[in-house]
């Protein structure tokens, strides 16, 4: 009676982690684009497909088949504590301690040959713990860094395994039969790998709302922020700039004759030059500035605490540093010069003011032969045409 409740109830088990599984992996690759798959993806699937196996083996044994000498199911578990490790080590982008934790596995399978039923299930489930605790600190690490609850429950789930381990273990030492123990461990493991598959599907549907959360404030070009971004970006810089009537200044920066290169240079070679300007911006204003593209050839820095005449003057910088180091693509050097407006505002400011001054310097810096600096002053308004220095 009590093997047939057995049986029942490692059936039911594996009925439910696999319906569990089959619904995830469906969700998941439903969603993820083909072209950038979620770090870990590959690993994470061997792993379920190899748990789910070992769940077959264990049923196998629960059955009247004879008995081997080599323990297939612990074995499995062990192969899949390191996968997981794996797994959780590629979507972190941490791998050390592959190689060693790996000799560790080996040696512990290999003991299976030499030891006696209770030592080699101390031995295993040992192993067994000390791998799930290597993947619960690699699951936390991400789970901190990319602010993931998803990783948080992987992280549990294996902090909880590697403790039920070191339980079982005790337990055997303690007089406790080493079947009813490993009965106890699989017992555990379904509760495991049920946290696992949970917690990875959480894991990869919270990065995708996070990639789109991105996508909607970041240029996905250039990876500057785009106008809602840079809005989010100066809510606080702002609000100081009103609370203690600084100066906040605004340079439009536009790529002359863009259209030209494109043509020219086909649209591929076009985008790379938009990616290039865009890193030397960030590298040209300081890390209290924020870069945004704003347009398809358009540039907006917005200075904090800065006045009109420093802006001019890192306007000026900009044009100049352009237009002595002409952009490289290929080996093809493609000679470049911008225009750039230029404004400023005391205390609060308006952004859409504040971009309407900068886009009408612009135009005039347009008017007046492109290649150069013009500025206008937010209030009263007051139009400055830089020389031209080419």
């Amino acid at each position: 009676m009590t093997q047939i409740f057995t049986d029942n109830w490692a059936l039911m088990n594996f009925s439910i982690l696999l319906a569990l599984t089959c619904a995830q992996m469906v969700v998941v690759y439903a969603m993820i684009d083909a072209n950038n798959p979620p770090a870990g993806l590959g690993l994470y699937t061997v792993f379920f497909m190899a748990s789910l196996m070992g769940w077959i083996a264990y049923l196998l044994q629960q059955g009247s088949l004879p008995g081997v000498g080599v323990d297939v199911t612990m074995v499995a578990a062990i192969l899949n504590s390191f996968i997981l490790y794996m797994a959780a080590g590629q979507r972190s982008g941490d791998t050390r301690g592959r190689t060693v934790l790996g000799a560790v596995c080996m040696g512990a399978i290999l003991c299976v040959f030499f030891f006696p039923p209770d030592a080699m299930l101390l031995i295993l489930s040992g192993t067994i713990g000390i791998s799930a605790l290597a993947t619960a600190l690699l699951c936390l690490q991400r789970s901190v860094r990319e602010r993931n609850a998803g990783d948080g429950i992987i992280a549990g789930a294996c902090t909880l395994l590697s403790l039920g381990m070191a339980a079982s273990a005790s337990g055997v030492l303690a007089g406790l039969d080493s079947s009813q123990a490993r009965d106890l461990q699989f017992a555990l493991h379904g509760v495991y790998y049920a946290l696992v598959v949970v917690g990875f599907l959480a894991s990869v549907l919270i990065e995708f709302q996070q990639q789109l959360s991105q996508l909607s404030t970041q240029d996905p070009l250039t990876r500057l922020p785009n106008r809602r971004g840079l809005d989010e970006s100066l809510h606080l810089t702002l609000a100081a700039a009103a609370r203690h009537a600084h100066s906040t200044a605004a340079v439009l920066v536009d790529i002359d004759h863009f259209k030209t290169i494109n043509g020219t240079f086909g649209h591929e070679i076009g985008d790379r030059v938009i990616q290039q300007i865009a890193r030397a911006l960030e590298h040209i204003c300081r890390n209290s500035d924020v870069v945004a593209r704003t347009g398809g050839d358009e540039f907006l820095i917005i200075l904090p605490n800065t006045d009109l005449e420093s802006a001019r003057v890192l306007a000026e910088r900009v044009r100049e540093s352009l237009a002595d180091y002409p952009i490289l693509v290929d080996q093809q050097r493609i000679a470049l010069s911008l225009s750039l407006g230029v404004s400023a505002a005391i205390g609060e400011v308006d952004i859409d003011a504040l971009y309407d001054d900068v886009d009408k310097a612009l135009y005039t810096a347009k008017q007046g032969g492109r290649n150069r600096v013009a500025s206008v002053n937010h209030q009263p308004l007051q139009m400055n045409v830089g020389s031209r220095q080419a």
